[in-house]
């Protein structure tokens, strides 16, 4: 995805990709409407021109996302932007993107973005739905057709397949949604990535040569934004983050001025990873924009340290996946503003934890309690940025994140386990994240209560001018 956030910039692109496939005729018109929680945030994470570029066919990928307004004002399309009145939605990233074509004809998807490239679509064309979708379910062949359209733009056909509900590939239940599944079925293989591969085979039909490339192609995206962000340092939105912080904990590193070796490493490819996202760059969300550098930063470095295969890095983001898989199937919202950092940072960490372990031949059980022992490191941490997007704290809490990935997967290594139970600590998660207040979650509180961030909200007020609708 492009960055700089998974919720507020590539969920709005998906939530907009919907109505694309809905929608008929020529546009005329585009609103997208917002939840007010999202006033300060929106042009900070480019919602507005994600929601658009969605609503024109652009994938979050799309590099034509950074010039979506200035497209469809050359194609004569209206757009504005607007938000919600009393009754609120309860969701902050909740989000109406709605079209009108040139015959007069409307059409409106109600979505909300829930972090990580998910979304659940509430309402097409007024009409209830609620399933939930995301990037790896959205093509149009694999709908069911229960909404009428005469001329729908993905496949061209008398009918338009339901924008939301997904035909099920399989009737059975997923193969784990817990720890303790995955733990009891791994001791079935001898390479429990093999386990990870069999849940995704079952869940989306694919071949396990297809799987692979598809995560073989995520990895090389993880290193050109590595590469990118030593090299060209690029600057994030607002220049808050100069851009150069991960080349030069690189540079200190190699020049032996900072206590470690390894550790500065994969903090340099971490925060270099998140320059990138903060300028708008291409980047992997694992599990979310905001958390993007800490799997790149872990995995990228121990490959180099100790020569690991790329099939065998390929095989521990398949580890990965499975954590964060489990994580989300328990209830953990990987939103800032719905559940905390500690559900971005924390969880990212935590499954970077479990891929380390992995690469040293740890077991499954060793595997869930790194990722335990490092959620329970990052429980509690709130979501405060200073204003519109992620560059504070974000970059640096990935430095952390990082840190307590590395801490954890040594811990476990050396047979220190968790006193919680991984799924008991994963439920504690969901347990403070639902009893986090608003304040805390994208709110002003924290960081965002100090008196730099009142001058920076400051500067960023009058870049947001320029953008906003």
């Amino acid at each position: 995805m492009l960055g700089p956030s998974s919720s507020g910039t590539a969920g709005m692109a998906l939530i907009g990709a919907e109505l694309y496939k809905l929608a008929e005729g020529t546009p005329a018109k585009i609103n997208v409407c917002f939840h007010p929680r999202h006033y300060e945030g929106y042009a900070g994470c480019r919602s507005h021109y994600a929601a658009v570029g969605g609503a024109l066919g652009m994938s979050p990928e799309d590099d034509n996302i950074r010039f979506a307004l200035d497209i469809a004002k050359s194609r004569n399309i209206d757009v504005s932007v607007s938000f919600f009145e009393e009754p609120l939605p309860k969701e902050g990233m909740t989000v109406c993107i709605s079209e009108e074509n040139t015959e007069g004809k409307k059409f409106s998807v109600l979505g909300v973005s829930l972090g990580g490239g998910m979304i659940k679509i509430l309402e097409i064309n007024g009409k209830a739905v609620g399933d939930t979708v995301n990037s790896r379910n959205t093509s149009c062949e694999n709908r069911k057709n229960d909404i009428k359209n005469s001329n729908c733009r993905e496949c061209k056909t008398l009918t338009v397949c339901d924008p939301v509900k997904e035909e099920k590939k399989s009737a059975q239940e997923p193969l784990f949604t817990t720890c303790r599944q995955f733990t009891e079925l791994a001791t079935k293989y001898d390479d429990i990535a093999d386990l990870a591969f069999d849940y995704e085979k079952a869940e989306s039909g694919k071949s396990f040569a297809d799987l692979y490339d598809k995560m073989y192609n995520e990895l090389k995206v993880m290193r050109r934004a590595v590469q990118r962000g030593f090299t060209e340092k690029p600057v994030g939105l607002y220049g808050f983050v100069k851009g150069d912080e991960g080349a030069k904990i690189k540079d200190a590193a190699e020049a032996g001025d900072l206590y470690d070796e390894l550790l500065p490493r994969a903090i340099s490819k971490a925060v270099a990873t998140m320059n990138v996202a903060m300028s708008m760059g291409t980047i992997v969300a694992a599990p979310t924009s905001g958390s993007c550098g800490i799997l790149p930063g872990c995995l990228l470095t121990v490959q180099e340290h100790f020569d690991y295969s790329d099939e065998k890095i390929v095989r521990a983001m398949f580890i990965a996946a499975s954590i964060g898989l489990v994580i989300r199937y328990k209830g953990v919202k990987m939103s800032g503003m719905e559940g905390g950092c500690q559900g971005e940072i924390g969880v990212s960490s935590a499954m970077a934890a479990g891929a380390l372990v992995y690469l040293k031949g740890g077991s499954a059980n060793k595997v869930f309690h790194a990722a335990a022992l490092a959620l329970k490191g990052l429980m509690g941490l709130i979501c405060d940025p200073i204003g519109a997007n992620s560059e504070i704290p974000c970059v640096k809490r990935n430095a952390v994140g990082t840190a307590n990935a590395f801490a954890a997967a040594d811990m476990a290594l050396a047979g220190i386990e968790s006193f919680i139970p991984p799924d008991e600590v994963i439920d504690a998660l969901v347990h403070v994240q639902g009893r986090t207040p608003e304040c805390f979650r994208c709110g002003d509180s924290g960081l965002y209560s100090t008196g730099m961030a009142e001058k920076a909200r400051e500067q960023e007020a009058l870049m947001d001018a320029a953008i906003r609708i």
